[in-house]
């Protein structure tokens, strides 16, 4: 079965999708900050956020290739990490969209065990639609994030397929109060400070 990466971003029920709309129901995402969606597939929640009054640019490698990697003050890698079968491009793609965000990095990946797997591939699944599917476990998603991006503090968010990544110990504080329950790590894995990832020393020399 021939892999059609492009096809992971399936056209959604017109409407934002579900993380980016809690974030703004507990008010950390508004007109006032700038935002940028990483791997923004059709454009659907740029769309939506455009007419919401929101500025954000987005870029997707199959849908929006002559986007621009632009920084913002908040980055959206909404269900991007999960659909990469190459482990070190999934890494890094979670630091580069990480080097762009000021505020916060949001990361979100699909855990539906119903989905329907084909075949074995790379530490994912193809799924019947020709896509990749790396389902990652709470635990496995809280460690990849924590070992791509040592030194960082990834919270929960809403569900267990989704964390918020504070770019300064102010929105940490911030988020971390708007969370209900407040947020933390439910990997036990936070790394020591200072350690720095090859992928992160890499992307900040190429700086």
């Amino acid at each position: 079965m021939q892999l059609n990466p492009g096809r992971s971003a399936r056209a959604q029920w017109r409407k934002l999708s579900a993380p980016i709309e809690r974030l703004i129901e507990l008010g950390l995402l508004d007109p006032s900050q700038s935002v940028f969606d990483y791997g923004c597939g059709q454009g659907l929640d740029v769309q939506y956020l455009r007419e919401r009054g929101f500025e954000i640019e987005g870029w997707d490698p199959y849908w929006c290739a002559d986007g621009e990697l632009v920084e913002a003050d908040v980055v959206i890698l909404n269900f991007v990490v999960d659909c990469i079968g190459d482990p070190v491009e999934r890494a890094e793609a979670l630091v580069r969209a990480w080097g762009l965000s000021r505020d916060y990095l949001m990361v979100t990946a699909r855990r539906d065990r119903a989905l329907v797997r084909i075949c074995p591939y790379s530490d994912g699944w193809l799924t019947r639609w020709g896509t990749f599917q790396r389902l990652f476990t709470q635990r496995e998603f809280y460690q990849f994030l924590s070992e791509t991006l040592p030194g960082t503090s990834p919270l929960e968010f809403d569900r267990g397929g989704c964390a918020i990544i504070p770019k300064t110990e102010d929105w940490q504080e911030r988020i971390s109060n708007r969370l209900q329950p407040p947020g933390r790590w439910r990997s036990g894995l936070r790394p020591p400070r200072g350690s720095v990832s090859e992928l992160t020393r890499r992307h900040q020399a190429e700086r």
